[in-house]
């Protein structure tokens, strides 16, 4: 048996960043002001349009990108994130920035959320398994590297 390592064309590698701000263009909402989720469907579909309303900067969103990049190059990681990981960080966040009555994401957010959005979506190569390694640990050196 030989152990297949799958990844991503080498043209996807080098657009990891575009491919998510594209996409999170193209998801913003012009609606912006918060509404509050009753019971009502129309409540929730306007809480929801009003997290897609939350601003994400430019800085944040290469924060996410940065995050996406390390975890496909960090040695210790076999099997990094998609792009699909930095769209999830960036809609948590949001979501996370609306809950807590911000119009706007901050740092914060994107390591409050990092563990749950990325350590489901990385694979420890077998070296870092057999060092006693965990992908907490390992999480928390690129946190440090993103500042």
């Amino acid at each position: 048996l030989k152990k297949a390592k799958w990844g991503f064309s080498s043209t996807l590698e080098r657009n990891v960043g575009a491919v998510i701000v594209d996409t999170l263009r193209r998801r913003k909402r012009l609606r912006r002001g918060f509404a509050s989720a009753g019971s009502r469907p129309r409540d929730l579909v306007a809480a929801m349009s009003d997290v897609q309303a939350v601003h994400v900067s430019e800085v944040f969103m290469k924060h996410c990108v940065e995050l996406v990049r390390l975890t496909r190059s960090h040695p210790s990681i076999e099997m990094g994130c998609s792009p699909r990981a930095g769209l999830s960080i960036v809609q948590a966040a949001r979501a996370r920035a609306f809950v807590n009555q911000r119009d706007y994401v901050i740092p914060e957010d994107l390591f409050e959320l990092a563990e749950d959005v990325v350590l489901h979506r990385i694979r420890l190569s077998y070296e870092a398994l057999a060092e006693g390694r965990k992908p907490e640990q390992v999480l928390e050196e690129l946190l440090q590297k993103l500042g």
